[in-house]
């Protein structure tokens, strides 16, 4: 990190770490991650068709060091997330408003759990909307080494539990896992959603492992959901998937029903 930019990340966690309500303390984290994953691009990297590079993950996660530290304004990103955080709860409390005509104190539950071992209970889900992870794409632990760092998280527990990590991508047998552990993922959604849930995800492919993507689908059948809409394809508008300029890849989204 550049010298002004650390000082400037120093100078919000101390604000937030001030603050007397817990609940917004914990918002406040969430946000200062955020800021955290901007502040480690090195923001002024190019594509290689000259246009201003967007998905650092990719360098961080492969322990890329930039020719210099780049200064971000991480007071000014922080402000920003949490102006965004504001407005879009404030659209969501007008629309439960609109809907039901009153607010709950007690709207969710957050957790935080493997999806293969999810202790949500049987049955009691209505919608289940998710991204998983795309194989080879990239490895999510290692790209936000900065946040682990910073809040003193274990790292290692995570990185040896990620899915279709990218560090794996040339090990023998890495599509069979990916595999079974979506499906392994998949029932445990289903079990968890009642009859009629709706269980929709957007996922990707790339031309390495062509194949996976489609065996995943094609497994929902025997886990017991039946195809609502879709596959769906989704031409990647960003390089998002292993391959780089890979023009083959592409994102699948699809929709299913528990009967």
């Amino acid at each position: 990190l550049n010298e002004v930019t650390r000082d400037q990340l120093r100078y919000i966690w101390h604000i937030i770490d001030d603050q007397p309500d817990e609940h917004l303390k914990d918002v406040f984290r969430m946000l200062f991650t955020d800021t955290l994953f901007a502040c480690a691009s090195t923001g002024a990297s190019r594509t290689a068709t000259g246009r201003k590079r967007r998905h650092h993950w990719g360098w961080v996660a492969d322990n890329v060091k930039p020719t210099r530290p780049f200064q971000h304004n991480a007071i000014e990103i922080f402000k920003q997330k949490l102006i965004q955080a504001v407005q879009v709860t404030r659209l969501s409390e007008t629309r439960m408003s609109l809907s039901s005509g009153a607010i709950s104190d007690n709207l969710f539950t957050l957790s935080l759990e493997d999806a293969r071992l999810s202790s949500i209970h049987s049955e009691c889900v209505d919608l289940v909307v998710t991204s998983p992870p795309f194989l080879g794409m990239v490895d999510y632990t290692f790209a936000n080494r900065l946040t682990y760092l910073w809040m003193g998280w274990p790292l290692q527990v995570d990185f040896d539990r990620e899915i279709g990590a990218r560090r794996r991508r040339d090990t023998k047998d890495v599509e069979r896992r990916y595999i079974e552990d979506m499906t392994t993922a998949f029932k445990n959604i289903h079990r968890s959603l009642k009859s009629g849930g709706i269980f929709a995800i957007l996922i990707g492919a790339s031309r390495k492992f062509p194949n996976a993507v489609v065996s995943v689908i094609e497994g929902t059948r025997s886990i017991g959901f039946k195809l609502l809409w879709g596959p769906k394809v989704r031409r990647l508008s960003r390089r998002r998937v292993s391959g780089g300029g890979d023009a083959e890849s592409r994102e699948q989204i699809c929709v299913w029903v528990k009967p």
